[in-house]
């Protein structure tokens, strides 16, 4: 009797000891933290005025973009304020005549190229948690009392069952690693105004949190489009997701720490029925005069918004805006 009754207390054991390590096991390897969205002020109040070239590359010089000339200046020097100019601009490719827009920026202090995450009624982003980007400038405006001058879809961070390191305006929301990490990079934005491309395999999250001064944004979709002026991707490069070559296309390009571009282009509609390929893309900036150059979530999703009005036309039905988990925005605060 008293053996059988030890050999049950030995098993209950067991299972408890099986539970509590695989319980540790998941916290530490699988599980991601919740974290509440709490755009404060405090998460912008750095010193992001600095002169300093972004780490990724060098500065771009002033240059011509395809069809328009528009120069681009390469002086780090902080604006008296935040300003944006709209360019709506064609290329011309082997798959014919394309349309795009830019939206030109230079930045008073980097804290006003922001980011915004879609959050469900308990204030926390998710799966499927989503919002069209007017609706998140909207939401911008009216709980932080600030005016967007521009914005465009991000990289969808929250898309079906993706993953990857999420940290946006300075708060770590994923730590988990994307496993696509060996075909496609990330683009961090440091507060010194640093940027790097890199992949996941070679930095853990923490360490990308902690470098130059801290990580002020990290997206997870990528490709790279270009890399120290020089276009990084090949004429046959795509994302898994695009349903051909020619695609409405969302990037953020990098001039210097403190001039940024929002590339939209148009693409898969009756009014524009042929898109853009990565490498045009990457070429249009390139010769715009970007050192750095990131492809953001396309397709459907990509979406360009411009002191209050829609710019672009999106391929959804209807020509409606997709609702997606995050944004990329200005503001002049």
């Amino acid at each position: 009797m008293k053996k059988s009754f030890w050999i049950i207390v030995s098993s209950i054991y067991g299972v408890a000891i099986a539970a509590i390590t695989g319980a540790n096991l998941y916290n530490t390897f699988l599980a991601t933290s919740i974290v509440s969205v709490s755009e404060t002020s405090d998460a912008f109040d750095f010193d992001s005025s600095s002169t300093s070239t972004s780490s990724a590359s060098a500065s771009g010089s002033a240059s011509t973009s395809s069809s328009g000339t528009s120069s681009s200046s390469s002086s780090t020097s902080p604006a008296s304020e935040t300003t944006v100019s709209l360019k709506t601009l064609t290329y011309t490719g082997t798959n014919g005549t394309l349309t795009y827009h830019l939206v030109d920026i230079n930045l008073k202090k980097l804290s006003n190229l922001r980011t915004h995450l879609a959050t469900s009624s308990s204030g926390y982003p998710g799966v499927n948690v989503v919002a069209t980007t007017g609706s998140q400038i909207s939401a911008v405006e009216s709980s932080s009392n600030v005016d967007v001058l521009s914005a465009i879809n991000g990289d969808y961070c929250y898309y079906s069952s993706r993953d990857g390191y999420v940290i946006r305006n300075g708060t770590t929301y994923r730590s988990t690693k994307r496993d696509d990490y060996s075909e496609f990079d990330d683009f961090a934005i440091f507060k010194d105004g640093s940027t790097l491309s890199y992949s996941e395999g070679d930095y853990t999250c923490s360490a990308i949190e902690s470098m130059n001064g801290g990580c002020y944004q990290n997206f997870c979709f990528g490709p790279s489009l270009v890399k120290n002026g020089a276009v990084a991707v090949t004429t046959t490069t795509e994302v898994d997701t695009s349903s051909s070559a020619g695609n409405p296309r969302t990037a953020i390009g990098v001039i210097n720490s403190l001039h940024y571009v929002f590339f939209v282009s148009e693409g898969r509609t009756t009014t524009y029925p042929k898109g853009f390929t990565l490498y045009q893309v990457a070429s249009v900036l390139s010769k715009y005069g970007c050192s750095y150059a990131y492809n953001l979530d396309g397709g459907g999703s990509s979406t360009l918004y411009y002191e209050g009005s829609l710019v672009n036309l999106p391929c959804n039905t209807g020509g409606k805006e997709r609702s997606v988990s995050d944004i990329v925005y200005v503001v002049n605060a």
